[in-house]
């Protein structure tokens, strides 16, 4: 499992997880690990974008909150777009 996190503006951050722990529970868990480290460091608002063939991912962030935005970048990858505001 890889985890890339990058301020993209103050108050947000946006990130990649590359997951090759499948039918571990490990994407599950990965968000909420992901969103307690961002709330420790004052991020409001986490982005994640994803390719199109990547179905389980899609499902992953809906699963978890995440909703579809409007591109945010122009990742190479990137097909969809994916937000969640933190509270």
């Amino acid at each position: 499992m890889d985890v890339e996190v990058g301020q993209a503006e103050p108050g947000s951050a946006a990130g990649r997880m590359v997951l090759t722990a499948r039918g571990l529970g490990v994407g599950q868990r990965l968000p909420h690990a992901a969103e307690e480290a961002a709330r420790a460091n004052a991020v409001t608002r986490l982005r994640l974008d994803t390719r199109s063939d990547l179905a389980e991912a899609r499902r992953l962030y809906a699963r978890n909150g995440y909703q579809e935005v409007v591109p945010f970048n122009d990742g190479r990858f990137a097909d969809h777009w994916y937000e969640k505001v933190l509270t």
